[in-house]
């Protein structure tokens, strides 16, 4: 039974991170596709030097949080909100902490022609660093619960192989 609920908490955890793998590489498309659609405030935004990061926090907390909340209460009916509030945080903190780095200098050129292969590289980044980050997170995660299995699924084995002595 131990190793069952092991397993099953395994399983759910490692769909959890695929899913939220998902989540941020939609969050990225998602990103892009904003920052090709701008055309009046190209400007302004030449002059802010947080602005991707801005426009990207903009995209997490406006279109992809709520949209997920909505989705993850209907799944998750018993533990829902308190999944809903890990997920939101979580998102909130990766908006928060994201940098965009690359060779471009600054969001100058942003006035002068198309603006997402300008800054495919930075995006590129930034999705690359929160991919490996949030690997490393659930693997931390799921490292207590594969020792209990281990143990559990040796201790099953040992007990198996006296029994049948």
């Amino acid at each position: 039974i131990i190793s069952g609920v092991i397993s099953g908490i395994l399983n759910f955890i490692s769909k959890l991170e695929n899913d939220i793998r998902k989540i941020i590489n939609l969050t990225f498309d998602i990103f892009k596709k904003a920052l090709g659609d701008i055309s009046a405030s190209k400007e302004k935004i030449a002059k802010d030097k947080n602005a991707l990061k801005d426009i990207f926090k903009g995209v997490v907390v406006i279109v992809v949080i709520p949209s997920l909340l909505e989705v993850v209460s209907k799944l998750v009916p018993l533990i829902g909100g308190v999944v809903n509030s890990i997920l939101q945080k979580m998102l909130l903190a990766i908006a928060n902490r994201v940098s965009f780095k690359g060779n471009s200098q600054s969001n100058e050129h942003i006035g002068n022609s198309v603006t997402v292969p300008k800054f495919d590289e930075k995006i590129s980044n930034a999705q690359g660093s929160v991919d490996a980050v949030i690997r490393s997170a659930f693997s931390i995660v799921q490292l207590p619960f594969k020792i209990v299995l281990s143990v559990a699924l040796f201790t099953l084995f040992a007990f198996s192989y006296f029994v049948t002595l």
